[in-house]
């Protein structure tokens, strides 16, 4: 995962720049990945020029969330096949927040305890055939299966069976 200089998780806008950056020349050489840097730059540009605090035109507006960059990067670069040109699906698991692992943690959580309740029926089940397969054999103890493993009590209780 890439971070940003903060250390933080980095919005769309500085992950598409510095994984499209030619690491020598340090420019984007690919035309497309510009005109989508440039418009979504513009329109955060123009976000943050309106939140402009009323009264004060020297005071710094607040500055937009990774959120609100993401979403805006999310309107300027459509999806096509299911994937976004320069992030694939990355950003796009309909997760309220950029990361994906926080919200795919109650997915699996209930996946893990339907996984687990499988079980313990599959348990019971195998429980009662045993208990089946024993009043079975103890009423029809000459009863086995074909590949049944003959065990040493198995043939000494029919050595005593013979005459």
């Amino acid at each position: 995962m890439i971070t940003s200089r903060c250390g933080a998780e980095p919005n769309m806008i500085y992950f598409m720049k510095q994984t499209h950056l030619d690491k020598k020349t340090r420019t984007i050489s690919d035309m497309k990945t510009k005109q989508y840097l440039d418009k979504a730059s513009s329109q955060v540009e123009l976000i943050q020029s309106q939140r402009q605090p009323d009264g004060d035109p020297s005071a710094q507006p607040d500055p937009l969330t990774t959120e609100e960059i993401n979403s805006i990067m999310r309107k300027v670069v459509p999806k096509v096949r299911g994937k976004r040109y320069g992030f694939g699906n990355l950003f796009d698991d309909g997760c309220p927040s950029s990361s994906s692992a926080p919200c795919q943690i109650p997915k699996l959580q209930e996946e893990i305890q339907t996984l687990k309740a499988r079980e313990q029926e599959k348990d019971a089940q195998i429980k009662f055939l045993m208990e089946c397969n024993k009043l079975l054999l103890g009423r029809f103890p000459d009863l086995r299966p074909p590949d049944y493993p003959v065990t040493p009590a198995t043939v000494e209780d029919d050595d005593e069976t013979q005459p």
